[in-house]
């Protein structure tokens, strides 16, 4: 069964950056007050940046995933697109899945938010990849996965990066790779 892999990305000091943010944009007694939630984003931002496909830990890798799937959404809520600091604007680096030495920077939370996307649906179809087809349950629920990691795959066709992210996607999320990665899943599921 295949799955994709893991996009790797560069280290960002979000606390540090949300801080800065918030306290420009608003106040400083905004900013410290959310404080412990700027670290909690950072520390979710750093533990899926390490995270790895392994077979005990897929499930874990599933949810960690989501749930920085779900903030970055959150955020992009409040903040928008971009989210800057007196330094400039907040840069993401990724690096394609199969090609990491090809990279994209971006200071945009919207392509923050697919590179997440595209990790969450590779950690879906690693999930599905492992599933015990010996019990009963074992092949549904990789069916499940594969059609989860099918779905993350659809949604992120539909993500546009604003007109001021030029450099675009690493080949890995091109539209066309997209619909293949799409068509697999669902044609193992």
């Amino acid at each position: 069964m295949f799955h994709l892999p893991l996009k790797t990305t560069e280290r960002v000091d979000l606390l540090r950056s949300l801080h800065r943010f918030v306290e420009e944009s608003y106040s400083l007694e905004q900013a410290d007050e959310h404080r412990d939630a700027f670290a909690e984003v950072h520390t979710l931002r750093e533990k899926c940046r390490t995270a790895t496909l392994a077979e005990n830990g897929a499930e874990d890798t599933v949810r960690l995933l989501a749930r920085y799937y779900r903030l970055l959404t959150n955020l992009r809520t409040r903040f928008g697109t971009a989210v800057d600091d007196s330094d400039g604007r907040v840069g993401f680096t990724w690096k394609d899945a199969w090609h990491p030495k090809e990279q994209r920077s971006q200071y945009d939370l919207q392509f923050e938010h697919a590179c997440v996307l595209f990790n969450l649906a590779a950690a879906l179809s690693y999930s599905a990849t492992v599933q015990k087809r010996s019990d009963a349950d074992g092949p549904r629920r990789a069916c499940q996965r594969f059609q989860q990691a099918a779905g993350a795959l659809a949604l992120l066709q539909r993500i546009e990066l604003s007109e001021e992210s030029a450099g675009g996607f690493t080949d890995d999320m091109g539209g066309d790779a997209l619909g293949v990665w799409k068509t697999i899943m669902l044609a193992q599921a």
